[in-house]
């Protein structure tokens, strides 16, 4: 659009308290789950001509350390970091990905926007698409958040097994991210404040 075209995309930081998870299941149903807080993607956004609208997210890349996924116990991430040959294959030891929005898939809600993109995973990328949640808290930061059910098979990693080795997780997995940023445009900063962030 004109829009688009004329006004030059800001990048935002992500700020701390955004994460990435990984969550499963094992074979008799246990769920287990190993998350990031070491997450630092950029976004690209377009900011609204309404002060109180959603600015337009254009573009996400996504760097994650494997060594700072945390899950339940010291054997479950040593065991995460052998499946994801972070232990063996330098190439492996990021989760990386780049995103961008499509413009020509129309999102059934004014909050929501569709991205398209790649993931990176033990040293394997894969195409996938993000329903992406946004949502501005009431001190004005905005929360996107999507979750991509995927399989670990796909990125050439055998499921691992966990509680202790006796039994092994399932090929599915759900990523979940939750990224806050601070918007700086003149727009956001003069829009009038409603609140505390929720906690």
């Amino acid at each position: 659009s004109d829009l688009h075209a004329q006004v030059t995309p800001r990048v935002l930081e992500a700020l701390p308290g955004s994460t990435l998870s990984i969550r499963g299941s094992t074979s008799v149903g246990a769920p287990w789950h190993c998350t990031a807080t070491a997450v630092s993607p950029r976004v690209a956004v377009l900011a609204a001509e309404d002060t109180l609208a959603l600015p337009d997210m254009r573009g996400n890349p996504l760097r994650v350390p494997v060594a700072g996924l945390k899950c339940q116990s010291g054997p479950m991430e040593r065991m995460m970091r052998k499946t994801i040959h972070a232990d063996v294959d330098t190439a492996a030891q990021y989760i990386s990905g780049r995103f961008d929005i499509q413009d020509d898939a129309s999102a059934p809600r004014p909050n929501q926007r569709i991205l398209y993109g790649a993931i990176k995973v033990a040293g394997t990328e894969r195409n996938v698409l993000l329903d992406v949640t946004i949502d501005r808290m009431t001190d004005g930061t905005l929360q996107a958040r999507s979750r991509v059910a995927l399989a670990l098979t796909d990125f050439g990693m055998v499921p691992p097994r966990v509680l202790f080795g006796i039994v092994r997780a399932r090929d599915a997995v759900v990523v979940e991210v939750d990224l806050r940023y601070r918007p700086t445009s003149a727009s956001s900063r003069d829009a009038p404040p409603s609140g505390d962030a929720p906690r």
